[in-house]
């Protein structure tokens, strides 16, 4: 009896065997790998040209004997062109830098008002600025701010009844400059830009020898287009896509 129970136990141990290298078999599911995809990085110094328009509010005061008799405000407006040189560094997302630039004016207009009449001729705009703002791959909009100086002319003319007044004022003017705009990579060295900006300057003078003067207040925007050759390196860090 019991060599037949293990005869019988044997056939079963067998068989359960057989079925289960019959039975189908499953591997685990390949795991995705990740790709390391690099990103723009806009560290690196750069050159580059730029072009647009610029326009100006005049704000002028009439004195005699100490005392504002009077004013009017007039505009003007016209093509401005130059160059520009920048260093940016990018730490993260972050991306700072520093940026210089000087630019031809063809700025000029007057106003008048009775037997007065005044004028604007700006004849260049350079500025030093910095600049803050994010790198989104190959996108880079950002801020600026900094230091200007404009080459302008201003003139006046008036009379007061029997005599002709008329003198103008050359020179430059400090101020300061506040502004925003994008740049992007269109190649790994190439960059297009476009960028508004507006500025402030000192309030400037003309005085004749009747103690009458002229005070005009100053400010002017710009809107750019550029391009920049980039000597940066093309990629930073790496984002992981699956």
């Amino acid at each position: 009896m019991k060599k037949i129970l293990l005869a019988s136990a044997a056939v079963a141990l067998m068989g359960g065997s057989a079925l289960a290298a019959d039975l189908p078999t499953y591997e685990p599911a390949p795991v995705a790998t990740p790709v390391a995809t690099p990103t723009y990085n806009w560290s690196g110094g750069y050159v580059g040209l730029q072009t647009g328009w610029a326009w100006s509010n005049v704000d002028t005061d009439f004195n005699y004997g100490g005392t504002t008799v009077g004013g009017f405000d007039f505009d003007s407006d016209g093509w401005t062109a130059g160059v520009a040189a920048g260093w940016d560094y990018q730490w993260n997302w972050a991306v700072l830098g520093v940026r210089g630039d000087i630019n031809w004016l063809d700025v000029d207009g007057d106003g008048s008002r009775d037997t007065v009449v005044n004028g604007m001729d700006a004849n260049w705009l350079a500025s030093l600025t910095a600049r803050a703002g994010v790198g989104m791959d190959r996108f880079h909009p950002y801020v600026l701010g900094g230091v200007a100086y404009v080459d302008y002319d201003h003139s006046n003319s008036y009379t007061d009844g029997t005599v002709l007044y008329g003198d103008s004022d050359d020179d430059g003017d400090f101020g300061w400059t506040l502004g925003a705009g994008i740049e992007v990579a269109v190649t790994d060295n190439i960059s297009v830009s476009g960028e508004y900006r507006h500025y402030w300057f000192d309030d400037k003078s003309i005085g004749y020898a009747d103690g009458s003067s002229v005070d005009f207040d100053t400010d002017m925007d710009t809107f750019m287009v550029g391009v920049n050759w980039r000597f940066g390196g093309p990629s930073g860090s790496v984002m992981a896509n699956y």
